[in-house]
């Protein structure tokens, strides 16, 4: 049965009170103002999975959250909220303002929440979030518009997130860029960032607010992957174009960071870009020893442009040190290249990558091979949210 599920209350007079908008979940009563597609729900005791919506600008100001999939004692897997338009969602009480993929004290997996291009949301991001003992993986959040709070790939309140990931950037929009007022969270532990997650950077000019990888400066994120796919046009001499810019300190404990140009156009030797770039007025950038960065080898996703990646300071002179104050992690390209286009190149990986480990006490050193990066398979709902 298809039902759209919102617990709505009245007013007197007929004027409707704000409320929280469920997918999946059938204890819940059902308007439908500012929602299309599928909302599915579940009768009895039941796995809360399937729903696929889209929430619009005629839900701002109706809503406290809205759940993609919502179910108590049960798992909740595979159910896709998208936000559309301009949304403004309304305090009451003790429910925060928030949008979830998937929300149970149970499991909380292969859930999406998608903030399409043109769309901001007034309120935290939630992939997958556990309020109880459930595992949280396998969650995604593509941001393509602007959140005024915090983004959480997933979150679990006691037990386990892992393998959830985050997209900033429209890939096949190269002028869209996004804006977070918090920070970008990709495994947590009630609000203690974890180790792993990935997070997939696409175009330039992108703002996070709070903290890169974590929600406090004393919560370390450790062992995550950065994704920086880089568009040619964003690369000159003068390095003028930055990527990621965080208003406050990050640690990039044991973090992978990955990058590649995209294959199109063209970039010559010594062209820069900045990658990320701490402007909170003197916070600091950490980088520790186990830090990695590394460029993608070549595929019919990226061209044959070799990176070296280096730790900086903010005038974006190389440094030897772990900390700078305003500091930035620059790729500078050491050699021309021009996208290539050939068949022998789309029988290569996209997702591969030539690592090139780099110690951080000597981050100017030239890039060495190292292991690749071998992406697992999409699902659809993941293709069909990234695009073609």
């Amino acid at each position: 049965m298809l039902l759209s599920c919102v617990d709505w209350c009245s007013r007197g007079g007929g004027q409707a009170e704000a409320a929280s908008l469920y997918g999946t979940d059938s204890s819940h009563a059902v308007p439908t103002e500012g929602v299309t597609g599928n909302v599915t729900t579940n009768s009895g005791d039941a796995v809360a999975t399937g729903a696929d919506f889209t929430v619009n600008g005629e839900a701002s100001g109706l809503y406290h959250a809205i759940y993609g999939g919502h179910k108590a004692d049960f798992s909740v897997e595979n159910n896709t909220v998208k936000i559309k338009d301009e949304i403004t969602l309304v305090a009451e009480g003790f429910t925060p303002k928030a949008v979830y993929g998937g929300y149970s004290n149970d499991d909380v997996e292969n859930n999406i929440v998608i903030v399409e291009n043109g769309a901001a949301i007034t309120g935290d991001i939630y992939g997958g979030y556990s309020y109880g003992y459930g595992t949280v993986s396998g969650n995604n959040v593509y941001i393509y518009g602007n959140v005024t709070s915090d983004v959480y790939a997933g979150r679990s309140q006691t037990s386990t997130a892992t393998g959830n990931t985050v997209t900033l950037g429209d890939k096949n929009d190269p002028t869209n860029k996004v804006s977070i007022g918090g920070s970008v969270v990709l495994n947590a532990i009630v609000s203690e960032a974890t180790s792993g997650g990935t997070l997939n950077v696409y175009n330039s000019g992108h703002e996070v607010g709070g903290y890169l990888l974590s929600h406090h400066e004393d919560w370390l994120a450790t062992g995550a992957t950065i994704n920086f796919y880089i568009n040619s046009q964003d690369m000159d001499q003068a390095g003028s174009k930055t990527i990621l810019s965080v208003n406050n300190m990050s640690y990039l404990d044991g973090v992978t960071i990955n990058a590649g140009v995209r294959n199109a156009g063209s970039v010559k030797k010594g062209d820069k870009i900045v990658l990320i770039a701490i402007n909170g007025g003197g916070a600091s950038l950490y980088v520790d020893r186990d830090t990695k960065f590394n460029t993608m080898t070549p595929s019919d996703g990226i061209m044959k442009a070799n990176l070296k990646i280096q730790l900086c300071g903010s005038g974006g002179t190389p440094v030897d040190g772990l900390v700078e104050a305003n500091g930035k992690i620059i790729a500078t390209a050491l050699n021309d290249a021009e996208a290539d286009l050939g068949p022998d190149s789309a029988a290569k990986s996209p997702v591969e990558t030539m690592a090139a480990s780099v110690s951080l006490i000597n981050a100017g050193a030239d890039m060495m091979a190292g292991e690749a990066m071998t992406g697992a398979a999409q699902s659809t709902a993941i293709s069909a949210a990234e695009g073609s």
